[in-house]
């Protein structure tokens, strides 16, 4: 602790006179204070030798109206000073002896810096792979994440974790690169106004544009038979007849039991652009005859009776790129014939990269992580063969007050079930939690930070989980920041410009580096 020095030839006490004319006020009584008005007296003062106390903190201007040099208090480096018993007005004085302090800082730094290694700090501690190193954020707006496997910090799309996305990219003109994005309404697009302004279709697009294939244009992926709640745009495929929902089915757990009794129940793709369809549909022991039709043609049937199965595929046809319709109805009566939608391609049957939807409108960790019969809809993302699947999910888990432990052992539970599909590829791709920015309708039980943590701390134990943290400022502002930009739409849901905000960042860091 160090008293510092102030007063001298540039500190005077004066008084205004006529036409503002300054007069020189000798023996005026000073106080020295915290604040420019207010606050409160500094008394410990001091002669300049440190030691002797200056009577109630009380200075008197010399003969000339200057302020003697004193003391002031420990570390204290400015002072507002008053020569009106307190009631201002005050003016800062400045301590006297800064630049001395400015030269022992600038000798000390030299002779530290000079030294080889001034704080004597060993390899171990530099490279402590035990810690818990959480993530950093880095000029730019982009991050650091750790990677246990290798205890080095790595670039976001630099991790091993992505290496085997990066690998079915590789691969690209040889064999398709499969997206599958699981998540609630967030990644289903509510809040945008058209389909293809969700963000899974905005990543489509950016990843095409940056890695394209030679001759490939490129389907939509996956388009379920319902939108499973979202209402801001048009769904792409129109349902009739009534059939019941069922959740087990299916790669938005929202699949159609069509029924052929009375009036069939019908799916219809009015605007499919493309050159071929997969009917993605589910056998049953209890399943009958669903039948397809292309822009108004012969009607084909299929019988989807057996043992229980999801994710089969029957190929379509549509003919040139363009504009096509698709009719798919109901044909045996008190059957449920179970057909969760079609996967588009427009000349990319076997090459390019495509993104797919496989979100459900409201859920949670919860509701995702159960049931997990690998039979079902586990099977039917595996038959979409993904090289990465983007798990998004959290904001219901908030609003529902689901403990962050518990979102993480439901995403654990998720995964696992993914895992366990039996037509799932081996080895299993890799998969990117994508933790969007807070939701602004709170306060909530629990802090969004927290559910974030646990995404990190899930990954850190799964050589196959990376985090695309887009918390980390400045790369997606949280809904009640301000300005938020007009990336969202409501108090939890993102704007056609936040969607695309959004997958450029996702695109970002799925990029290869």
């Amino acid at each position: 602790m160090a008293r510092h020095l102030f007063g001298g030839i540039a500190d005077y006490v004066i008084t205004l006179g006529a036409d503002n004319a300054a007069t020189l006020q000798p023996g005026a009584a000073v106080t020295a204070w915290n604040a420019s008005s207010g606050g409160a007296q500094y008394t410990d003062l001091t002669d300049t030798d440190g030691v002797t106390e200056i009577p109630g903190g009380e200075l008197t201007a010399d003969a000339v109206g200057a302020v003697q040099e004193f003391m002031g208090p420990d570390e204290v480096r400015s002072v507002y000073l008053d020569a009106n018993a307190g009631a201002g007005p005050r003016r800062r004085a400045v301590a006297i002896d800064i630049g001395e302090d400015l030269t022992m800082v600038s000798d000390d730094l030299s002779t530290h810096t000079s030294e080889a290694n001034p704080h004597g700090t060993g390899v171990a501690t530099l490279a402590d792979a035990a810690a818990d190193p959480g993530t950093s954020d880095v000029k730019g707006g982009s991050s650091l994440s750790y990677d246990t496997e290798t205890a080095t910090w790595r670039p976001d799309g630099s991790t091993t974790a992505l290496m085997g996305w990066h690998a079915s990219l590789a691969n690209r003109h040889f064999a398709r690169a499969n997206v599958v994005c699981v998540g609630d309404s967030i990644t289903e697009g509510q809040g945008a106004t058209d389909y293809a302004h969700t963000w899974p279709a905005r990543l489509r697009e950016l990843l095409r544009a940056r890695f394209p294939t030679a001759g490939v244009t490129g389907g939509r992926g996956f388009i379920g038979a319902a939108s499973t709640g979202s209402i801001s745009y048009t769904w792409p495929a129109t349902v009739t007849g009534g059939p019941t929902y069922d959740t087990g089915w299916g790669p938005k757990r929202h699949t159609p039991f069509l029924d052929g009794d009375g009036t069939p129940d019908l799916i219809t793709y009015s605007a499919l652009q493309g050159t071929a369809v997969d009917i993605l549909w589910g056998r049953s022991s209890l399943s009958g005859t669903f039948r397809y039709r292309v822009d108004g043609g012969a009607w084909t049937s299929v019988d989807t009776s057996g043992t229980s199965q999801d994710g089969q595929l029957t190929r379509v046809t549509l003919g040139t790129s363009g504009p096509h319709t698709l009719e798919i109805e109901a044909v045996t009566a008190a059957f449920k014939q179970i057909v969760s939608g079609v996967i588009e391609y427009d000349g990319d049957e076997a090459a390019g990269v495509t993104v797919h939807d496989a979100s459900h409108f409201g859920w949670e960790s919860t509701t995702w992580s159960t049931p997990t019969d690998a039979d079902k809809w586990p099977s039917a993302i595996g038959a979409l063969n993904p090289g990465l699947i983007v798990i998004m999910l959290g904001a219901n888990d908030q609003w529902a007050g689901t403990a962050p432990s518990t979102f993480r052992t439901n995403v654990s539970a998720l995964i696992a079930a993914l895992r366990g599909a039996n037509t799932v590829p081996v080895p299993f791709p890799p998969i990117l939690l994508a933790m969007h920015a807070a939701r602004g309708d709170g306060p909530f039980a629990h802090t969004w930070d927290a559910y974030v943590a646990e995404a990190h701390s899930l990954a850190r134990t799964d050589p196959l989980v990376t985090v695309a943290d887009l918390t980390l400022g400045p790369r997606m502002p949280d809904q009640a920041d301000s300005p938020n930009w007009g990336l969202y739409a409501d108090q939890v849901h993102l704007s056609g410009k936040g969607y695309a905000y959004l997958a450029d960042r996702l695109a970002d860091i799925l990029s290869p580096r």
